[in-house]
């Protein structure tokens, strides 16, 4: 017992390692410098294995389905020569300028790629290449951390077998066909540890300054979420060593100069999304459920103690090295600013994920905190377990050296990489079995789905659909109704797929079903669509119907075009993208979140069969229309409709016998432009959240266009300015010190007795 005391005092008190260039430089035996790279190898030669099935072509299930349509759409606006950091995106939601309101540069680069190459499965290529080779990142940034190799090694070995109750980290079932579908999440997990490794290097050290910048600024580029957390976590990096108050004061500025550099590198992708978020929809669908509020502190503690943040539905093999780790980071914490910087990651992403379960309104103080999703926040505790999980192999290997040096007589120690070794091969022995169950099934599963999907086998049910499809283009523009989400619209599919999935995934059109996949103001209305309502029908511009005649056929006036195999084909009347509307005298008032809930009384009562729109008022000063004199009975023609889906622009011919409206069935945004005969006009907002101008008798031509943020060109110069010109002044800086600095003297030194 004397002599376990005396090591852990030892243990306790060792000194901080050393400066972080000089270790890095320190030569290393073949087995420390090329061993962690078997451990790396084998997750990545599994997956690259198992996951071969992700680069074929099946249809998703899950929200693969908007990227796959999403990168679709950048890759014909690069084709028509525009650059897609912007545009109206019309297919879900009744439309939205999706691509500043979302983390877009995913699709932006992968659709310049398919745009270049012709090649249209980048999406399940950036899949198959970004989760396999991921324990690479993985490895290369945690050993930055200066605790170990072999520790990062083991973690890196592991990373691609975390399991978690929620489903949405940095796990493998996050991304995978029969997964969660979060594809953009996949982008910056590649980038978010370096940024947070670097960052606090360079906070502690003020070096690497110009690489710490580029990861900040391309993790808020890629991904909103974990650039939130990352955000929330430089100026802990500022505290992390309080020694003195002077050094804290250093630490503060190289913090503020790192995030408002960084932040300016990704001021495009940022900025055009703040000041445009007022009318960006926040659904009322997720009020009150785990989607904003997460699971509050109790449930995300009894999940983090039972292993199911980790191991879920398993043997907590991976908790069980974590725990260790964070025993071992709490002792060495006292002495080693590295051992804290797991422990910082763990407790802000644990508050976060906490959420406003437990939180209540206090998460309003955060910027944005209103509108976050709180329950993503496990990826931050996901990557803070492999910080720990790192820890915990070396802290293991130290206690093994310890106990063999004690043990032996002939004083020989446990080595590292033994220990590491078999840390890894033993988690590994009881993770690969539950996983390999899994990524078999998925690959059962997208085989049956791609030989179902085949459009050249008039057997299957994706050619019937296909065949209906391409017949209605050519009938004219419209949207597509296959069922709900939320009603018989899940069990009508092309094998795993629903049609409201693969029709715009596959066919890229605009439909009504896939609900709430998008920011659009009138998302809401979506879920509420009444196919039992013709009016609604004509108001959303629901043009044709797909179902299997025997089970769901239109309940509304409805002619059947086509039947192919199971699947039928009908088409409703409509006036299009347009109608001549009437404005009522009273207006409802609404938020991004009540706007669908204020217009029900509007869908569902006798003003909509009349045709007389309430108008809108956001609250944020926009115009309100003066409502329609309408004691005469309104006599309109929609003639010439113009519908250019991909330049956001829509139009026809309209002739009234009186002064009118006309409405264009898209969500509104202030940047819609009208013109009527050429002259622009005023565009007003009117329920359920759609754009109306007005017009006088007579008949006109009316168009509208969406016009895309301009400030785009200014921003986008201005983030590769910050970013080049950091990077020029580090590499400027650095050379200086190391011309001023003294050279050390490396050659070896005999062992004196």
């Amino acid at each position: 017992m004397k002599w376990a005391r005396q090591r852990m005092t030892r243990w306790w008190n060792s000194p901080e390692t050393g400066n972080p260039a000089e270790e890095e430089s320190l030569p290393l035996g073949r087995v420390d410098r090329f061993g962690p790279w078997l451990l790396v190898a084998l997750p990545v030669v599994y997956a690259l294995i198992m996951l071969r099935a992700e680069l074929a072509t099946a249809a998703p299930p899950n929200d693969s389905a908007v990227h796959h349509l999403w990168v679709e759409w950048a890759a014909d606006q690069f084709r028509a020569g525009r650059i897609p950091v912007d545009g109206w995106v019309s297919n879900l939601g009744f439309g939205v300028s999706q691509f500043h309101f979302y983390q877009s540069t995913p699709h932006v680069l992968s659709g310049a790629i398919e745009a270049i190459t012709g090649w249209s499965r980048v999406v399940n290529f950036t899949i198959y290449f970004g989760v396999s080779l991921w324990p690479i990142s993985v490895f290369c940034s945690l050993k930055r951390l200066r605790i170990g190799r072999w520790g990062a090694a083991v973690a890196a070995s592991v990373s691609l077998f975390m399991l978690s109750q929620d489903g949405h980290g940095l796990e493998i079932l996050s991304y995978v066909w029969r997964g969660r579908g979060v594809w953009s999440q996949l982008w910056a997990m590649w980038v978010f540890p370096w940024a947070l490794v670097l960052t606090w290097r360079s906070t502690q050290s003020g070096k690497n300054f110009g690489r710490a910048v580029a990861a900040v600024s391309l993790t808020a580029c890629l991904h909103l979420i974990q650039a939130y957390m990352l955000f929330l976590v430089m100026p802990f990096w500022a505290l992390i060593d309080p020694v003195s108050l002077k050094a804290v004061w250093t630490r503060v500025r190289r913090v503020a100069i790192l995030g408002g550099v960084g932040f300016a590198g990704a001021l495009w992708a940022i900025l055009p999304f703040l000041l445009d978020a007022k009318w960006a929809g926040n659904s009322e669908f997720n009020v009150g459920t785990f989607y904003v509020n997460s699971y509050g502190f109790k449930q995300v503690m009894a999940w983090l103690v039972s292993g199911e943040v980790l191991d879920a539905g398993r043997f907590p093999v991976l908790t069980l090295l974590g725990g260790a780790g964070l025993v071992t980071a709490l002792i060495k914490a006292r002495r080693s600013e590295a051992h804290r910087v797991p422990l910082v990651v763990l407790g802000v992403a644990l508050c976060l994920w906490f959420g406003r379960e437990t939180w209540g309104d206090l998460v309003n103080l955060l910027p944005g905190g209103d509108g976050m999703i709180f329950h993503r926040f496990v990826l931050g505790v996901q990557l803070a377990g492999l910080m720990l999980i790192a820890t915990g192999a070396e802290g293991i290997a130290a206690g093994f050296r310890m106990v063999t040096k004690r043990l032996s007589k002939t004083q020989t120690q446990l080595p590292t990489s033994a220990v590491a070794v078999g840390a890894s091969f033993a988690a590994l022995a009881i993770a690969v079995g539950p996983m390999n169950a899994f990524l078999n099934l998925n690959t059962q599963w997208i085989r049956e789905q791609s030989a179902e999907d085949n459009v050249m086998n008039t057997q299957t049910t994706g050619n019937w659909v296909a065949q209906l499809v391409t017949t209605a283009k050519d009938r004219g523009p419209g949207r597509y109704y296959a069922g709900l989400m939320s009603s018989w619209g899940a069990q009508a599919a092309v094998k795993q797929t629903p049609f409201y999935n693969w029709i715009p995934a596959t066919m890229d059109v605009d439909i009504v079903g896939f609900n709430l996949r998008t920011f659009s103001l009138t998302g809401d209305s979506e879920p509420r669509f009444d196919d039992t309502n013709a009016a609604q029908f004509n108001l959303f511009n629901v043009r044709y119907v797909i179902a299997n005649p025997s089970e769901h056929p239109p309940t509304v006036p409805a002619q059947k075009i086509k039947t192919v195999g199971q699947v039928a084909l009908w088409e409703i009347e409509t006036t299009g993208y347009l109608d001549a509307i009437d404005i009522g005298p009273t207006p409802i008032s609404a938020t991004r979140v009540t706007l669908a809930r204020q217009s029900i009384p509007f869908l569902t009562g006798q003003d909509l069969q009349r045709k007389i729109f309430p108008a809108v008022d956001m609250g944020y000063g926009n115009p309100l229309p003066p409502s329609s004199a309408y004691q005469l009975p309104l006599d309109a023609r929609i003639s010439d409709e113009l519908v250019d889906e991909d330049r956001g622009t829509y139009g026809a011919s309209v002739s009234v016998n009186r002064d009118a409206y006309v409405l264009l069935k898209m969500t509104y945004h202030p940047r819609w432009k009208a013109t009527v005969d050429g002259q622009q006009v005023e565009t007003y907002m009117v329920a359920p959240g759609f754009v109306a101008v007005p017009i006088s008798e007579g008949t006109h031509t009316v168009r509208f266009a969406y016009q895309s943020v301009s400030s785009y060109r200014v921003l986008v110069p201005l983030s590769a300015l910050a970013l080049t010109s950091t990077g020029i002044t580090s590499t400027m800086w650095h050379g200086r010190r190391r011309r001023q600095s003294p050279s050390i003297d490396r050659t070896e030194q005999p062992v004196t007795s």
